[in-house]
């Protein structure tokens, strides 16, 4: 070997290890072996690619000219190994410093060599992307880096759109929520309301309820404290009314004279006494009667009824305290118990007329206990007493009656039922008058004095006309006319058994009246 192929296998020192036994080849450089590596580095390259979509890193370092090799009797290029085999290493060194006589040249080359192995080294970890040229060959070329900024920029934007999509969700969301919110409280306070009027309604509905149960226990005990009072129908008391008024017609007709001219055969002073009674019940001109009334049929008898009738009435149905008192007739009425009692009720009506009647009703009732298996001595004492002096109340007018002057038209006196019948009447009147009082109406009784100017009239719903009276005769000329005779009081009730309604009117008796239908 001449020094001019010496000079040349130290400047080209790769060329004299070109060809190497198969052993000391290492596995990435066999030809066999290429096609698999080629996988490998493409599977690395595809999970590097997804690496690099996902996680941005800088630009890879490009590898130097000496990166690859070329392998005898072929023209294309393959990396160069991750890591030469140190046997491999250390034989070509010792060839080189063995035959070069340059060493330094050769330790720079080796040097250099070395560096390319990091280089390569450090591509593995990075592998450029792999080409193929147009002569056949092939080799690897890095990852251009635009594509990585490209690919950075995508993902920031991808991650700026969910950004956005998520902050105009959340913001919706915001919206749902508020709306919610509202709803709830809107729904809160409509609910609020309705309960407050619910109990509003509620405690209404109490208060009703404790008020109808308040009115039904004060009405059960008003039942309680007056059903012993119970009032009786006023069809009842109307009907019983009617029966006084026929006991005393037919007493009247039965016990007075029958012969008109006794009425002119009175002494001056029996005259005048009779004139004066019947002043209360007819009418009086100078003394006498009016013309045709002491000549008309039955006239006595007329007269004794309208007198009976006026004692009765006037006795016990204008004051409801007749029986109290001493029974004294003689003593005035002012200083009588009768009379203060009366006072004493007449003033309260001027002040409050319903609480007045209320007194009246309840002193009546204390003062006749009813009779019941429970009732006290006390109880029944009262009781007896009352009803002693009711009775001798009634005694005593009857027979005042048949004191007066009214007895000159009595007749048959010495009948031994005369003086029992009568007494009877005013007994009966006696206690019905009691029972009526002992009710919260008020009653009135009105005779011909309360009744100024009394015209006749037959549809009048408070007068009848008298049965001795020929009405249907003379209907046309007894219309307006003056009436003669009162032969019965009338009598009206006010108000009603609960103290109300003062101002509304009944009539429980009807008057009865009599003129001269001769005179009309």
């Amino acid at each position: 070997m001449d020094s001019q192929q010496l000079v040349s296998q130290q400047q080209d020192p790769v060329q004299q290890v070109e060809v190497l036994d198969a052993d000391e080849v290492p596995p990435e450089y066999r030809k066999d072996e290429v096609a698999s590596g080629r996988g490998r580095r493409g599977n690395r390259r595809g999970h590097n690619d997804k690496s690099r979509r996902n996680i941005p890193r800088d630009q890879p370092t490009l590898p130097s000219h000496g990166t690859t090799r070329r392998v005898s009797g072929h023209g294309a290029r393959h990396p160069a190994p991750a890591n030469d085999s140190p046997s491999i290493i250390k034989r070509f060194t010792r060839m080189v410093w063995s035959s070069s006589p340059n060493r330094s040249s050769v330790k720079g080359d080796f040097e250099q060599h070395e560096q390319e192995r990091h280089k390569r080294q450090n591509n593995t970890e990075n592998p450029p992307e792999e080409f193929h040229g147009g002569d056949g060959t092939c080799g690897l070329m890095p990852r251009p880096r635009n594509d990585i900024t490209e690919s950075e920029q995508a993902f920031q934007d991808m991650i700026e759109g969910k950004e956005r999509e998520w902050e105009a969700r959340e913001r919706e969301l915001q919206h749902q929520i508020n709306q919610i919110s509202h709803h709830f409280e809107e729904s809160t306070r409509i609910l609020q309301a309705k309960l407050h009027e619910s109990e509003s309604a509620k405690l209404f509905m109490q208060e009703q309820h404790q008020s109808f149960i308040r009115k039904q226990q004060e009405a059960s005990f008003r039942q309680m404290e007056s059903a012993r009072w119970l009032p009786m129908d006023e069809g009842k008391v109307m009907d019983d009314l009617d029966r006084l008024k026929r006991d005393m017609r037919s007493w009247a007709k039965a016990m007075s004279i029958k012969d008109n001219s006794l009425l002119q055969s009175f002494k001056e002073v029996e005259s005048a006494a009779l004139m004066r009674d019947l002043a209360n019940v007819a009418l009086i001109e100078n003394g006498q009667l009016l013309n045709g009334l002491s000549t008309a049929a039955r006239a006595p008898m007329l007269l004794l009824n309208a007198l009976l009738a006026h004692s009765v009435y006037t006795s016990f149905f204008r004051s409801p305290f007749f029986f109290v008192g001493n029974n004294d007739a003689n003593a005035p009425s002012n200083v009588r118990p009768e009379g203060i009692l009366q006072d004493v009720y007449e003033r309260a009506q001027e002040a409050n007329q319903q609480d007045a009647h209320v007194w009246r009703s309840q002193t009546l009732r204390l003062l006749m206990p009813p009779l019941r298996t429970d009732a006290s001595d006390a109880e029944k004492q009262l009781r007896r007493t009352t009803e002693d002096s009711i009775a001798q109340a009634a005694d005593r007018h009857a027979s005042d009656f048949l004191a007066s002057a009214a007895s000159h038209l009595i007749e048959n006196k010495a009948q031994t039922d005369f003086t029992n019948k009568l007494k009877k009447i005013y007994s009966d009147a006696a206690r019905l008058s009691y029972m009526l009082w002992t009710r919260r109406t008020e009653m009135r009784c009105f005779t011909l004095h309360e009744i100024e100017n009394l015209a006749f009239d037959a549809e009048s719903p408070y007068f009848d006309p008298d049965s001795l009276l020929r009405f249907d005769d003379y209907e046309d000329h007894l219309k307006g006319k003056r009436v003669t005779v009162m032969v019965h009081p009338l009598l009206k009730v006010y108000g009603t058994d609960e103290a109300k309604a003062y101002d509304q009117e009944r009539v429980w008796a009807k008057g009865v009246v009599w003129l001269n239908s001769k005179n009309a």
